[in-house]
């Protein structure tokens, strides 16, 4: 058996005060065969006003959280134990590319680096990516939108050391 110690975080920076915010988090692992979590905790800053957890009908565990307190920067983190008691996966068998293997592609579809779970329309490009003459996107009318200083998600694991 393994235990792992599993870290997230996003930050979010806003340019102006925010009086209401809304999220729902997908970050509590969930129990399958070989995998426990033993601890597993959300934190939210500033706190919340509400915070509701429930477990949808694919088996995952969902927090929904409100702050209703004037900020400028909210944090999200969840800290989960989790005990896993399988045999590891050797990805030296798997290879780089290992989905390219799991079924063929349809006639005239191929898999992607850019998109390896969506089949694409053509062996040159992705479905899913624009092509490189389209414009880009405009810019958000959000009014409270995160800024330029908002963080990327971080996560973390670690293994721990058996007692």
């Amino acid at each position: 058996m393994t235990v792992y110690e599993i870290s997230h975080r996003t930050a979010y920076a806003y340019d102006d005060d925010v009086t209401t915010s809304y999220g729902r988090a997908y970050l509590r692992p969930r129990d399958t065969p070989g995998q426990r979590c033993r601890s597993s905790r959300i934190t939210v800053r500033p706190g919340t006003d509400v915070l509701a957890e429930r477990t949808d009908f694919y088996g995952n565990r969902a927090a929904y959280f409100e702050v209703r307190t004037l900020h400028r920067d909210l944090v999200v983190e969840a800290r989960s134990v989790v005990e896993v008691d399988r045999e590891p996966v050797d990805l030296e068998v798997l290879g780089a590319r290992a989905w390219d293997r799991l079924a063929p592609p349809p006639a005239g579809r191929t898999w992607t680096s850019c998109c390896p779970r969506r089949w694409c329309r053509s062996p040159t490009g992705c479905a899913g990516t624009p092509a490189a003459s389209s414009p880009p996107a405009a810019p958000s009318a959000t009014r409270y939108r995160p800024s330029s200083t908002a963080s990327t998600p971080t996560s973390a694991t670690r293994r721990v050391p058996p007692a």
